[in-house]
């Protein structure tokens, strides 16, 4: 019978002072909005947005068997070595030059 009102009284105890704490920490949401630095923001006409927008327009897709990157090309000529041979690249035709060597091999393992 005691052990029953030490429960209860336990319980009693126990569920105000779980509201109360609920009721503590509750806390304000504080928006706070810092505006970015003017060095740190890009402007239309600056350097750098220039080079981000060339970047972007560029199609250096004509060159990906050597460079294997779209934004970029590779100025003309150039010497490579393609599974051990020796390869000058004078214009765009040279190549279709390049990939057939590639494909002359049969397993895919090419080295440029």
């Amino acid at each position: 019978m005691l052990n029953k009102k030490i429960n209860i009284m336990k319980k009693l105890f126990l569920l105000p002072f779980f509201a109360l704490l609920m009721l503590m920490s509750c806390q304000e949401e504080v928006i706070d909005i810092t505006e970015p630095a003017e060095a740190e923001t890009l402007v239309a006409n600056s350097q750098l947005t220039s080079f981000m927008a060339s970047a972007s327009i560029m199609d250096g897709s004509a060159d990906n068997i050597i460079d294997n990157a779209s934004c970029l090309s590779v100025d003309l000529p150039v010497t490579v070595i393609v599974n051990g041979v020796e390869l000058t690249i004078d214009s765009k035709e040279d190549f279709k030059v390049t990939e057939a060597l590639f494909d002359e091999f049969e397993d895919d393992n090419y080295y440029l």
